[in-house]
Formats: structure tokens, C-alpha cells, sequence
């Protein structure tokens, strides 16, 4: 295993430091401390208690859970349902080698949160329960695992102060961890706090500017916050930077369609159900229904292509309802949010401000539904 590390001046690109590091790659584990605490050294930064603790901590001693670990959130970050069964596969076995790895249950109960496994949540999502309070057993002071289990009060509980309280001491840990930021500005702006949303998740690209799904949701933000021109500008860099993630596909053609953007829109969903597995032949399907009959043909030929796929795509009554509440459907998007109620499905925290659920806002069963979740509707 051969690593090596420069230290560069940003402003005139001058090599300040470098060094080459030779291990074996079962000495992967404590590498990773040496070169932090010798960069740490070059800088010239004087480390505090805390940053000293977590510089020397090791969360296992062995090379093959943590080569396990690495690799399940290697397909965590994918955030498709290949991705998603491969790294519940991996970290499962990181803590079969190793049942005392904290970090590796706290990156199990993340897996599970993505919720592409077949099925409704309330059948799997206690598994991400399960493993986030175990990995606090075994650290309390684990941000990882504290972040988990917000996100899971959040997106599952409806525990909107626990969430809150999970994700601020998360935070409180370890200031660092992007991913704490990132989900603390999700419930922020799902509870309407706008201007405290957009700081924490700013803080998580700030710290994470390579992560798509950050990105992304940095986008996502914007949307949520009726700004559709940023959301717009912040989904474009991240399909540049990878075409091939989908979540930057289906929110930048959420954002065009509240633009009035519907060509543009139509081609972001194409691509998105491309990347999701659609054939060629449902791509154009896709394309000829929004030529004959423009937005609301090619709704309801989404809608019916995700019927006929539902198992298999792992759609959400969440999504169908939006389609349906876009074609004025106000009765089968109600009755498809009562589906997502039932089976307590992840998206539906995202109701509160969704944009296109306005037109259900004077529904009766629609306020009931937000009170049901726990939002206070003024």
C-alpha cells in the first residue's frame, strides 16, 4: 500500500510538505492516524483534547472490517437499490468480523435508512433502529450513530424534537461530519425553519463539496424554499459533475416544472427513469405522451409505467401522489398519501413543503395528514 500526501498553498500553488507513506495493507488502520496527526503537525496546528481523541481513536483493529466498512459506504453513496443491497452486505460482514465496530453498525443503520428495500418501511426500517442504538451501546460519543438515529426519528418516528436533539448532539460530537449538517438542514426546512436550513447545509457542502447526494440536496433546499432558479443552478452542477446519479435528475426536473420549464423537465424525469432501469421503449413512450398531449399525457404515462413497475422500481405512493396533485387529481393524490401514511413511507416528511402538494393545502384530509405527521399547518 503506497500513499502519498502533499500539502499545497492554495494561493500560489507551492509545494509545502509532501511525503510517501509504504504499509502493509494490514496496517491500513492506524495509517490513517499517522498521516492526519503528521499533516495536523505541518500545519502547524495545535490540536484541542477532542481533536487529539478523535485523531487516535480507532474504531477497530482490524484490517478487513475496516476494508468492509470502507467499501459499504463506498455503495451507501451510490444511493440506488444495487448500492443499497450491496452495502447492507458489506457492513453486515464488517460486524461479523468484528462485533464491537461501532462505526460499522452506525453505517449499517444508514444503509437500511435509504429505503430502497422492497417492501413497506414499517416491515424493514426498525432494522435501522436496531442498529443505530446499537452502535451507541457500544459509543455513546459516536456522531455517526447519533445522526442515524436522528434521521430516523425524523423520517420514520415523526419525532420531530428527538430528531432535532439526535442530530444537534451529532453535530455537537463531531462538527466535521458533513452528514450531520446535511440531515439537520432536511428537518429544518421540512419544519419550515428556511433561513437555519440553508446555514446548515451550506456547513455540509462547505465541509463535503464532492458529495453528490449533499449537493443535491443543497438543490433540494432551494426547491423546498420556493427559490426554483437556484435549484435549478445547483442540480446542473451536480449532473455535471455525474451524470449518472438520479436524485440530481428527478430534482432538477421538479424544479423546471415549477419553472414552467416542461420540455426540460420532461428530459430531466426521462433521464432519471433511464438511470432508474427503463427501457428504451418506456423512454419513448415517455417522450411521445408529452408530444401529444403535452404535461398532463405524460403524467399520467408516468404514473402508469411506474404502476406496472412498482416492485420492481421501488416507487413511492409519495411521488404518485405529486403526479396526481399536478394533474388536478385531488382525490387519488389524498389516497395516495394515506398509502404513504399507512406504510410510513420515508418521503413523506417532505409533504409540509412540497410545492406540489399546494393545491391540496385547503383539503380537509390533506391538514388532517399533516397533524397525523405531526406538522402544525397555520
Amino acid at each position: 500500500l503506497v500513499i502519498r500526501t502533499e500539502l499545497l498553498d492554495t494561493i500560489d500553488d507551492r509545494r509545502m510538505w509532501e511525503h510517501e507513506y509504504r504499509r502493509k495493507l494490514a496496517d491500513i488502520v492506524g495509517l490513517q492516524e499517522e498521516v492526519a496527526t503528521d499533516i495536523s503537525e505541518q500545519l502547524h496546528h495545535q490540536l484541542t483534547t477532542d481533536e487529539e481523541h478523535r485523531l487516535s481513536r480507532r474504531y477497530t483493529e482490524s484490517a478487513e472490517a475496516y476494508r468492509l466498512y470502507l467499501e459499504g459506504r463506498y455503495f451507501w453513496n451510490k444511493r440506488t437499490a444495487d448500492g443499497q443491497a450491496k452495502a447492507i452486505e458489506r457492513l453486515q460482514r464488517a460486524i461479523d468480523v468484528d462485533p464491537n465496530y461501532s462505526l460499522a453498525y452506525a453505517g449499517l443503520a444508514d444503509a437500511y435508512l435509504l429505503g430502497f428495500v422492497p417492501g413497506p418501511p414499517v416491515e424493514h426500517m426498525p432494522q435501522a433502529r436496531d442498529a443505530a442504538v446499537h452502535a451507541l451501546r457500544l459509543d455513546q460519543t459516536l456522531s455517526e450513530a447519533h445522526a442515524a438515529l436522528g434521521e430516523f426519528k425524523a423520517r420514520f418516528d415523526w419525532d420531530w424534537t428527538g430528531a432535532e436533539t439526535e442530530l444537534r448532539r451529532a453535530i455537537e460530537l463531531d462538527p466535521s461530519y458533513a452528514t450531520a449538517h446535511e440531515r439537520y438542514a432536511r428537518l429544518l426546512i421540512w419544519l419550515g425553519r428556511k433561513d437555519e436550513a440553508m446555514h446548515e447545509i451550506q456547513q455540509a457542502q462547505h465541509l463535503d463539496p464532492v458529495s453528490l447526494i449533499i449537493s443535491t440536496n443543497v438543490g433540494e433546499i432551494f426547491y423546498f424554499a420556493r427559490d426554483y432558479d437556484r435549484a435549478v443552478i445547483e442540480a446542473q452542477k451536480v449532473v455535471e459533475m455525474d451524470p449518472n446519479f438520479p436524485q440530481a435528475h428527478w430534482r432538477l426536473a421538479e424544479a423546471y416544472v415549477e419553472k414552467g420549464m416542461f420540455p426540460e423537465a420532461v428530459e430531466q424525469y426521462v433521464n432519471w427513469i433511464s438511470l432508474l432501469g427503463a427501457s428504451r421503449e418506456h423512454v419513448d413512450a415517455m417522450r411521445h405522451a408529452y408530444g401529444a398531449a403535452g404535461m398532463p399525457g405524460f403524467w399520467r404515462k408516468l404514473i402508469a409505467l411506474f404502476e406496472e413497475r412498482n416492485n420492481e422500481a421501488r416507487v413511492t405512493a409519495r411521488r404518485l401522489a405529486s403526479m396526481h396533485a399536478r394533474l388536478g387529481e385531488n382525490d387519488q393524490a389524498l389516497e395516495q398519501l394515506e398509502k404513504a401514511y399507512r406504510e410510513r413511507e420515508l418521503m413523506l416528511v417532505e409533504i409540509n413543503v412540497e410545492p406540489a402538494f399546494d393545491t391540496l393545502r385547503s383539503e380537509p384530509g390533506f391538514t388532517r395528514l399533516l397533524y397525523d405527521v405531526g406538522f402544525r399547518p397555520e
